[in-house]
């Protein structure tokens, strides 16, 4: 039965392996645009992408910028900044049940 093993902070050296390796990445997924993101907001949207590995040896960063409320805290995540092409990237084939326990994982971060 295919399960969520680690969920972590994505290490942006393997997250950029991961981006320039994805058949369907586009700019916006990539370390690079969330770091241009967070400078152009002067650090109000702060990169929090996370790496989700599954136990078949599999893994996805899904792709997630936090916006900050003035008292420091994190008020809102949005997997596209500015409006612009999100969600995760792979670079191994997913299946269904990857991107089901994904979307229940995104679930529970978004309430």
């Amino acid at each position: 039965m295919l399960k969520i093993k680690q969920i972590t902070s994505a290490d942006t050296q393997e997250w950029h392996l991961a981006w320039s390796n994805c058949d369907y990445a586009t700019y916006f997924h990539s370390p690079e645009w969330s770091y241009i993101v967070k400078k152009y907001s002067d650090g109000a949207i702060e990169p929090v992408t996370k790496k989700i590995s599954f136990n078949d040896n599999t893994s996805a960063f899904f792709i997630l910028s936090a916006t900050k409320s003035l008292k420091g805290l994190v008020d809102v995540y949005e997997s596209a900044p500015l409006g612009v092409y999100g969600g995760w990237i792979s670079t191994y084939p997913l299946s269904d049940q990857h991107a089901s326990l994904i979307q229940s994982y995104i679930m529970v971060i978004g309430n």
